[in-house]
């Protein structure tokens, strides 16, 4: 846990600088080779440094990925990618109790668990890199390519003059930290609280990842279990941010979360006939685990929209530090206290839900909104949704059409750039020029 920690720490403020591509084609390869050394080691202090670093390279690589795939996305299909790339940390968290069930020997589990990750080696080929991340660096030619390629492979006709610009260098024009986002008020205090969202998560969903070897039953399929119901929560995940947005299925989880658990510090070990509650418990502990299973997806969806494009993966990164610490307190909060006050960890698993539940309402809303790209953009978040909705779209970027010959920009619906042919087809000027802005 501490390595996933340094790796958000790290790495997504060297994706901001690099580029999305580049950090996670090597940061997976590199975790592949040092996943597998491990299963040669003799030295138990070996051991522990090698998978320190598979643990930095692995929690780095997948936030810039996660970010990366959300910027390819139009506002109203970002619920889907928010969903959809949970689904194979199901198949993984299911298939490691089965693999345990019948390996007992730890190097042969580790072996057959990494060697699918070889798969990596072909990233550098497949993966695009983040036109918005392009742009934000001005290298337009790079990301024009990109769009021509997204629009053969998606069958969109673009504009005979099509074209990507981007706004002359204004003093944003170094490259950004965190140290910049502590420095923009309102942002700065949403950081703050996207920070203990993410903290409450992990310890909530570790805590009672750890403590499902202490419910009723056999632990294999009590780990299984406690995988298999992330399942269908991915399922509700994606309607409800689809439907209702981030704000309100964000604040439902994490009470769907906290009551189950606020329950069982007070339910007894059996009732007075003498009938045994221990499956009773065991599945306020699911429903809590479903609860907050949906809700730790989305706040990374929620996260990435907060945060402008220039700091978009280190601000993921600094919310996922806070997130490992909730993970490193997780399982000494559910065994260890757990063992000398069994009611305390469900307790403070509930509180922490239900303070997480109000603070998600106090972040605006996200949803349909175009993605920030400057840091002067958060200005934006002290508006209402809809204002903040229209003066975003007022900005000549990815979802404004600029007429040839003209100095108007008409804000059009958010599209990914290869679509927004479909948009200006309307337009009497049958090839107008379509410029992407983004402060620099």
């Amino acid at each position: 846990m501490a390595g996933i920690m340094m790796g958000a720490l790290i790495m997504p403020t060297i994706a901001d600088m690099v580029g999305r591509k580049l950090l996670i084609s090597v940061g997976l390869v590199a975790m592949f080779i040092f996943s597998t050394m491990i299963v040669f080691l003799k030295s138990f202090v070996a051991f522990l440094i090698m998978r320190f670093f598979a643990a930095v390279l692995i929690s780095g690589s997948f936030l810039s990925l996660y970010v990366l795939s959300v910027e390819w996305f139009a506002p109203r299909q970002r619920a889907f990618v928010g969903a959809v790339i949970w689904v194979p940390w199901v198949a993984g968290y299911c298939t490691l109790p089965l693999a345990g069930y019948f390996i007992h020997n730890w190097r042969h589990l580790q072996l057959v668990l990494s060697i699918p990750i070889a798969v990596v080696f072909c990233f550098p080929w497949l993966l695009p890199e983040s036109v918005h991340w392009l742009v934000s660096q001005n290298k337009l030619a790079t990301a024009e390519a990109l769009v021509q390629e997204a629009a053969k492979t998606n069958g969109i006709t673009l504009p005979e003059r099509f074209s990507l610009t981007a706004p002359e260098k204004s003093s944003e024009h170094r490259k950004k930290t965190l140290w910049d986002v502590l420095h923009t008020p309102l942002l700065r205090v949403y950081a703050v609280m996207m920070c203990f969202l993410w903290f409450a998560n992990s310890l909530v969903y570790y805590g009672l990842t750890f403590g499902a070897a202490t419910w009723a039953g056999n632990v294999y399929v009590n780990f299984f279990l406690s995988g298999l119901i992330e399942a269908p929560s991915y399922l509700f995940l994606f309607f409800s941010l689809k439907w209702w947005g981030r704000q309100r299925p964000i604040c439902a989880f994490h009470l769907i979360a906290g009551i189950p658990l606020l329950i069982l510090p007070f339910l007894p070990q059996k009732t007075a006939d003498g009938r045994d509650l221990a499956t009773l418990r065991t599945v306020l502990n699911i429903i809590g685990k479903f609860g907050i299973s949906s809700s730790f997806c989305a706040i990374y969806l929620f996260a990435s929209e907060l945060y402008p494009t220039v700091v978009r993966s280190a601000g993921i990164g600094i919310s996922s530090v806070f997130a490992r610490i909730g993970g490193i307190i997780a399982p000494y909060l559910a065994n260890s206290i757990g063992i000398l006050e069994p009611k305390a960890p469900p307790l403070i698993f509930a509180l922490l839900a239900i303070v997480s539940a109000v603070f998600s309402m106090i972040i605006p809303e996200t949803s349909q909104l175009p993605l920030m790209s400057s840091l002067e953009d958060s200005r934006f978040l002290s508006k209402s949704y809809r204002d903040a909705h229209l003066l975003i779209a007022q900005q000549p970027r990815e979802t404004s059409v600029v007429t040839e010959g003209t100095d108007e920009v008409q804000p059009s619906e958010p599209e990914p750039i290869f679509s927004l042919h479909n948009n200006m087809q309307a337009n009497e000027d049958p090839t107008p020029m379509v410029f992407y802005q983004t402060s620099v």
